[in-house]
């Protein structure tokens, strides 16, 4: 598991191997997380992202969607799900 505390440490780390799952805050010190979905998409990058924010509405839960997270989760997460929609995020990426 690796970690990256900024968007652009995020994108070169993706862009640089290969992460099929990752766990994605919307809220980063230099850019939004939904810049980083869009980029995901645009350079197709093969990974699934399970977004989660402590600040969420449904307008920027189907932004996040539309712009391809797998699933958006909110702030504070409970555990078991957590663990089920990561697992289902990692199936969906293995098929």
């Amino acid at each position: 598991m690796d970690l990256a505390a900024t968007g652009s440490e995020t994108l070169e780390m993706l862009r640089a191997g290969y992460y099929p799952l990752m766990l994605l805050d919307l809220h980063l010190p230099d850019m939004n997380g939904l810049e980083i979905l869009r980029t995901v998409q645009t350079e197709k990058i093969p990974t699934a992202v399970v977004v989660i924010t402590s600040q969420g509405s449904l307008n920027i839960a189907i932004e996040a969607m539309k712009a391809g997270a797998y699933d958006f989760i909110l702030k504070p997460v409970a555990h078991e799900g957590l663990i089920t929609t990561l697992q289902n995020a990692s199936e969906k990426v293995s098929l």
